[in-house]
């Protein structure tokens, strides 16, 4: 199916004390991968993760995490990502963007967009492309000069900009598609495919946000062509380029808080009593064609999930142990947050000194 359901209290618990802070939240999410590959054999590139119901907390976002899975030679995992459960509210989720991040924009790009990480992390931040990036960026449409052409040398700041068009970081999948220097970070497209592509980052700009057209003026205006940016990608160790023609596999695992709710609603036929879960499982079962959409043709995604990547069935005992270490190793991990905080305070409020001597 669409969607593979995983009940553990211990789990559970690990999430919402990742979205709220209270513990590093790819550490929750490693015990899901854990959990899954558990049962299922090492053979998806992406595992996506959501908790049952939404959860509230001060890390919410969606996020992507370079784990490892069971480090088996020939392993296919690439990555696991990490949504809230407001797809229904939303009608959207920001799951292509996510997808993407398995492959940049990292710190190598910076050689050829000064700061933009410092400024806006792994994302195309105040850059101009043709067309909106799925990471970010905004449209050529969105950026005019006082006078002369964007790009060139007759452009004259202040920049006009329209931040109503595009975002320095903020997408998802309504986006439609990636462009052609997002292909060309995941390794569908190369630089002498898109000579007339051009992109122009705004190094130090004094406005990154606002309603509307702007007045923005950049430090330094920087352009890019394709083959200089291809030239400033450097693969990481274990990081793998997309090839034409590639299918992925992903799976997505909803954790669920009580073990017995996951055998209700595997007793149930499909999933129209819950809203979220319904809404969901139709979503993904239409993002394959969506990602095919999004890369023109050149790379196809599958999310089913099937018997055939069961692992031998494990035995209770070893199951609950599984469980138990996940729930142990959060428990210590909460321990010494708390003692870290502990210790801080006491370095911020330090005892008074004594009295000198007579």
């Amino acid at each position: 199916g669409n969607l593979v359901l995983l009940g553990s209290q211990e789990v559970f618990h690990g999430l919402e004390e990742g979205f709220k802070g209270k513990i590093q939240r790819w550490r929750a999410e490693e015990y899901v991968i854990k959990e899954f590959l558990y049962f299922y054999k090492d053979v998806f590139d992406f595992v996506v993760v959501l908790p049952e119901r939404f959860l509230e907390g001060k890390v919410a976002y969606s996020e992507n995490f370079h784990l490892e899975a069971d480090r088996a030679p020939g392993s296919k995992f690439r990555s696991a990502i990490i949504l809230q459960m407001n797809g229904k509210k939303k009608g959207t989720l920001p799951l292509l963007r996510e997808l993407e991040h398995e492959w940049g924009v990292f710190h190598d790009i910076d050689k050829v967009t000064p700061g933009r990480t410092k400024s806006f992390g792994p994302n195309w931040g105040m850059s101009v492309m043709h067309e909106r990036g799925m990471l970010g960026g905004y449209p050529a449409s969105a950026v005019k000069c006082t006078s002369g052409v964007l790009g060139e040398d007759s452009c004259k700041q202040p920049l006009l900009w329209d931040f109503d068009k595009g975002s320095t970081k903020r997408t998802d999948d309504t986006i439609g598609s990636y462009n052609k220097f997002d292909l060309l970070i995941m390794g569908l497209m190369r630089g002498k495919e898109m000579m007339d592509e051009k992109l122009v980052y705004c190094e130090g700009a004094d406005k990154t946000r606002g309603k509307g057209v702007q007045p923005v003026t950049c430090k330094k205006i920087h352009v890019v062509s394709a083959p200089e940016l291809e030239s400033a990608r450097r693969w990481g160790k274990g990081e793998r380029p997309l090839k034409q023609g590639e299918k992925l596999r992903a799976a997505v695992v909803v954790v669920m808080s009580k073990p017995e709710d996951v055998d209700a609603e595997l007793a149930k036929p499909d999933y129209a009593h819950s809203e979220d879960l319904a809404w969901l499982d139709k979503y993904i079962g239409e993002e394959p064609e969506k990602f095919k959409t999004a890369t023109n043709g050149l790379a196809f995604i599958d999310f089913k999930v099937a018997s055939a990547d069961l692992r031998p069935p494990p035995s209770q005992t070893d199951a609950a142990k599984a469980v138990l270490d996940a729930s142990k190793d959060l428990v210590k991990q909460t321990e010494r947050k708390v003692e870290r905080a502990e210790k801080t305070i006491k370095q911020a409020d330090p005892a008074p000194a004594p009295p000198p001597a007579a």
